[in-house]
């Protein structure tokens, strides 16, 4: 079973792979272009959303993963996290057991609010591995970097090192 299909930057990064120029040119011609011209907040974010969705935009800009594509994932992240926040400082007034009828039963609020934290809480890690924002999806993200200038041989200074 074959892998996934590599960016031509990344296999000639690893050095694994003996391309022709012709085979280099045409792959990097099929490849998917990554536009950056077009990231800016949706129109449905609030304006502290957005504040935080540009300093957010800023920082993935600057690691090279986030494309116009990313756009409403990373709107979607910031909504879930800001519903998440939202439910947590309205469980922690909350009382867990709650005195009713002269006996201490379960608040049902409390329960119900706790069930909507786990949903805001997942949906935006999973927005946030989708992004590359957390340890463990960074560590799958393997963005090529320039090789390095070849060193120069020691033995160039007495004659025997290549032509």
């Amino acid at each position: 079973m074959a892998g996934q299909k590599q960016p031509i930057d990344l296999l000639l990064h690893k050095g694994n792979k003996n391309l022709t120029k012709e085979e280099i040119e045409r792959r990097k011609a099929e490849e998917v272009k990554k536009n950056t011209d077009k990231i800016k907040p949706p129109t449905h974010l609030s304006a502290k959303l957005k504040k935080e969705f540009i300093e957010l935009a800023d920082e993935l800009l600057r690691v090279e993963i986030m494309s116009n594509l990313d756009v409403d994932a990373v709107a979607r992240y910031l909504i879930a996290q800001e519903e998440w926040l939202k439910c947590y400082k309205l469980l922690k007034k909350m009382k867990p057991v709650i005195l009713e009828d002269g006996q201490y039963v379960t608040n049902e609020h409390y329960v119900k609010l706790s069930k909507n934290i786990e949903l805001w809480y997942k949906q935006a890690r999973t927005s946030a591995q989708d992004l590359g924002m957390t340890i463990s999806s960074r560590c799958k993200i393997i963005v090529p970097k320039a090789p390095e200038a070849p060193k120069e041989n020691k033995f160039n200074k007495f004659g025997g090192g290549k032509k």
